[in-house]
């Protein structure tokens, strides 16, 4: 546990016990399940995940093997997406997706970050579209992915942005690598991805 004290050697002990757990629940799927179970968990607790990384706890999990302490560990990927007015994207972001703006730079501003949970979306004001528009459509160009932990969360979440009036360009269904997902389109075109677990 190197310079940890006992009581925080415990804590993150316990905590890895309940990670395993639900690693160990996913059986068979884990191959297409665990990276997404493992980006939830560093996601909503990137400091516990560094350390329980740092402690050795994922030296058996492929992938998540203690880092040499001189190398970074990466916590959060924040995607930026093109936008030709912030304050209309900071609004349907808001009003529609139920984030909330964390801060807006720029007079008039021409860039934010909007964050609902542990999801963070970098907002960046441009005077033409970045993307064709057909070949977006027609490629399903995603600009974000952003995933919740359950079946039932996705389903709600569906739910919820269809009751506030959200436009799907992909209605919610389940994938043949077992997720279940949605596609909705935002004020600018772009395509977002919900997904979580089938199951």
């Amino acid at each position: 546990m190197g310079d940890l004290s006992p009581r925080k050697a415990n804590h993150l002990r316990n905590q890895h016990l309940l990670l395993m757990r639900e690693y160990k629940r996913i059986g068979d799927r884990r191959d297409a399940i665990a990276p997404t179970v493992l980006l939830q968990i560093k996601m909503i607790a990137p400091r516990v995940t560094v350390e329980h990384c740092r402690a050795g706890f994922f030296d058996r999990i492929a992938g998540m093997q203690a880092d040499a302490p001189s190398r970074a560990f990466l916590t959060v990927a924040e995607p930026q997406l093109f936008v030709a007015d912030i304050k209309a994207a900071c609004d349907f972001f808001t009003e529609k997706l139920g984030f909330a703006v964390e801060f807006t730079y720029g007079e008039p501003p021409y860039y934010a970050q909007v964050k609902r949970d542990a999801a963070r979306l970098n907002l960046r004001c441009v005077k033409e579209p970045v993307i064709d528009p057909a070949l977006r459509d027609r490629e399903e160009l995603l600009a974000a992915s952003l995933t919740v932990a359950t079946a039932a969360e996705i389903r709600q979440l569906a739910a919820e942005f269809e009751a506030a009036g959200v436009v799907f360009f992909q209605a919610l269904k389940r994938e043949p690598w077992d997720a279940l997902d949605f596609i909705v389109r935002d004020v600018d075109g772009n395509l977002l991805l919900f997904a979580g677990p089938s199951e």
